[in-house]
């Protein structure tokens, strides 16, 4: 991660940012699931992107 990091700056690459990011809440996702947590399964994951794409799950929302 060190390679990410600007020392003389102290700043974060905003892309490898996205990516850490995108990475947990997929794991996040995967560990709530095994423990059995009703949460949508992942179909696919674009690292690159930084996108998660996920099953539609039927029911309400919070907002509901």
């Amino acid at each position: 991660m060190s390679d990410h990091i600007s020392h003389s700056r102290g700043t974060l690459d905003p892309f490898w940012l996205v990516i850490c990011c995108t990475l947990q809440e997929a794991r996040s996702l995967h560990r709530c699931r095994a423990v059995g947590i009703d949460v949508p399964a992942i179909v696919f994951l674009d690292e690159n992107a930084g996108r998660i794409f996920m099953e539609c799950v039927d029911g309400v929302t919070l907002k509901e």
